[in-house]
């Protein structure tokens, strides 16, 4: 009997990139295993997922905001959309274990797997819960962590089904070439040391305003790699002037 692995999580690359090496993983030692990928319509994750060859297919989804706004109301006719088309997918492909890693987008089908009784383990990546987590655990199967301190953000009643497992990276991480990156960021010096700064997969305009105010002070002493994420394009043109 093939082993079907239903696999959800989206929205940044900190909760897809998990998912993707576990599925290579597990590709790896078990290559007959199925997957099927549930996530969001504009996320990062169908193209990403779809470069990796899982299939996919896109939810309705709705952003669950620990604030007050107009956009929860209209997210919220989005959710049971999404539990509805999420029950749809896990009748029909019937899998032996849902991998959620978290993100709005995973709420509805773990929702859906809790109904269908299928086993469920969930991926946390921070200290601090995220919101979807935190609302998945509870129907959790397993509760895989990547801190310590995380067990801390857990409600005592979950803390038994959890356990500090790290946080999955793609083997190609490991894999680089200096030479190559030199070649790809055209870095000018190679005598000076790289100094790589990111705030994620979509940015940080906090750490990008911070990278500008010593960029002039730091190129003499190193060559900068800012991953900026999308920002207008006032900004990365400031960026390109002075680097």
């Amino acid at each position: 009997m093939k082993l079907k692995v239903l696999v959800t999580g989206g929205g940044t690359s900190g909760h897809i990139s998990p998912a993707l090496a576990l599925i290579q993983t597990l590709r790896e030692s078990h290559p007959d295993i199925e997957f099927l990928y549930i996530g969001s319509k504009t996320g990062l994750e169908k193209a990403l997922v779809e470069a990796a060859g899982v299939k996919f297919v896109a939810i309705s989804t709705g952003k669950l905001r620990r604030y007050l706004s107009f956009e929860n109301l209209i997210d919220q006719t989005r959710i049971p959309v999404g539990i509805f088309q999420s029950l749809g997918h896990v009748r029909r492909f019937r899998p032996n274990v849902v991998l959620a890693t978290g993100g709005y987008v995973a709420v509805p089908p773990v929702l859906a797997a809790a109904f269908f009784k299928v086993p469920i383990l969930i991926h946390e990546q921070t200290v601090q819960i995220g919101l979807a987590n935190q609302i998945n655990a509870r129907f959790a199967t397993k509760i895989a962590l990547s801190w310590e301190k995380a067990l801390t953000s857990l409600p005592a009643k979950f803390r038994g089904k959890a356990w500090v497992a790290g946080n999955p990276v793609r083997p190609a991480i490991f894999g680089g070439e200096a030479a190559q990156a030199v070649e790809f960021f055209k870095l000018s010096d190679e005598k000076l040391p790289v100094i790589y700064v990111t705030g994620g997969s979509l940015g940080a305009r906090i750490i990008n305003r911070a990278v500008e105010a010593v960029l002039p002070q730091l190129l003499g002493h190193a060559r900068i790699i800012h991953q900026c994420g999308k920002q207008p394009a006032g900004d990365e043109q400031d960026f390109d002037l002075l680097t």
